[in-house]
């Protein structure tokens, strides 16, 4: 019988205001049944450490599971099932998001193509909304066991593939930031300008759990910016990354995914108030580089029709009489 300790704790942080602009997915809830058809992954949020009851709302766990569905949706990656039996034994380290420390479970079972991610809030530093760390796991048991909790049956691991079995994400509990909890991520007319959306910084800290500056897959194609083959194709040549590798770099553009709407990176550090973001081709491209199977998705043109049409018929349905609606962007 074998043994095995992995320490896997990385970090991926969203910090605060530069300049970014948010794009529209209005199209992204007609899609989900296709997309339903050949996506296999599930995000399984546990909430047993929410000490402060931050998740106690039922809307702030639907707007979470809005960001989660950003990355489900799109994947197709068959994750193997980590069920221990036998001598077959594993621990889960966990740094709990309610108090930074760490936790260990044991014989945590994760289902297939499943991840599991511990979520709460917690006072960070001043210039942080929201804070991922990636599970690290101890294993007993027989080399193909071993190799399942680490790699979750993803034979290109760790060099050019991923397969995490989860992690943990705190979100920032300090009364000074101003979570924006909007029951429609998809619209953005509502978002009030000194917001702190939370719908962006889930989808940002989700990301670094899915391998963004955390798998070594990422950080094996960082070489005078981030060189792997799609992100590449994407942006014209090798993509700038911020001095500590963990993300685009602040001020990278690149289209809603699926759509011809520009917006800076979700991947990139900074989130302004009063801003949202989608994910992008960029970003998009970079989790196929990490190892994610990304579904495909229908034509660019075919989505902007359908983007325009439902745009139309929301401002109509909204439209009183002696109002207007204004749609402010900044960009960089």
């Amino acid at each position: 019988m074998g043994n095995s300790f992995v320490l896997r704790f990385q970090v991926g942080g969203l910090s605060l205001p530069k300049i970014a602009v948010a794009g529209l997915a209005g199209w992204a809830t007609m899609l989900s049944p296709m997309r339903d058809a050949k996506a296999q992954l599930s995000i399984r949020f546990d909430y047993r450490y929410d000490s402060s009851g931050f998740f106690d709302a039922p809307e702030r766990r639907l707007v979470l599971n809005a960001a989660a569905n950003e990355y489900a949706f799109r994947f197709g990656d068959s994750l193997t099932a980590l069920t221990p039996a036998g001598t077959n034994s594993w621990n889960a380290l966990v740094i709990r998001p309610d108090t930074g420390t760490m936790e260990l479970l044991s014989d945590l079972l994760v289902p297939a193509n499943t991840l599991t991610i511990f979520v709460s809030a917690r006072p960070l530093d001043a210039d942080k909304l929201g804070m991922a760390e990636v599970g690290g796991f101890a294993s007993r048991g027989s080399p193909a066991w071993q190799e399942s909790v680490r790699d979750r049956g993803q034979f290109g691991a760790p060099k050019d593939d991923f397969g995490p079995w989860g992690g943990s994400i705190a979100f920032d509990s300090n009364p000074a930031t101003r979570w924006y909890f909007d029951p429609d991520p998809l619209s953005l007319g509502d978002l009030p300008s000194n917001a702190d959306d939370f719908f962006s910084v889930a989808v940002h800290e989700l990301g670094h759990l899915f391998g963004y500056g955390t798998a070594a897959s990422w950080q094996l194609r960082i070489d005078s910016g981030f060189t792997g083959r799609n992100s590449v194709l994407t942006f014209g040549g090798p993509v700038p990354v911020e001095i500590s590798g963990d993300h685009w770099a602040d001020g990278t553009m690149s289209r809603v995914f699926g759509t011809g709407l520009l917006q800076e990176a979700a991947l990139a550090p900074e989130l302004p108030p009063g801003s949202r973001k989608f994910l992008t081709d960029l970003d998009i491209a970079g989790l196929r580089d990490i190892g994610w199977s990304v579904v495909p998705e229908p034509g660019v043109v075919w989505l902007m029709i359908l983007a325009l049409v439902l745009g139309w018929l929301r401002s109509r349905l909204n439209h009183k009489p002696g109002s207007e609606a204004v749609c402010t962007s900044r960009f960089k």
